[in-house]
């Protein structure tokens, strides 16, 4: 074979593997999401719950306070 032939055909078949490559790992990475995805859910669910709750408590603790008039 001559090598005007086999260099196209050999970055041919290297990009052809590296596409493959991607799509198997992009596959992989969805297919791992998709199984955690409700946990993640509910773990973020439940810090928005905690974070409300303590914005609420946070809130009646502080009563308004007047503030010094300033002299200027």
């Amino acid at each position: 074979m001559k090598l005007s032939l086999k260099l196209p055909l050999a970055f041919g078949f290297a990009l052809v593997l590296l596409l493959l490559g991607r799509v198997i790992g992009i596959s992989t990475l969805n297919h791992g999401v998709s199984i955690y995805r409700l946990d993640v859910l509910d773990h973020v669910d439940a810090n928005k719950k905690a974070a409300d709750i303590a914005g609420q408590f946070s809130a009646t603790i502080h009563l308004p306070v007047a503030l010094p008039k300033s002299s200027v």
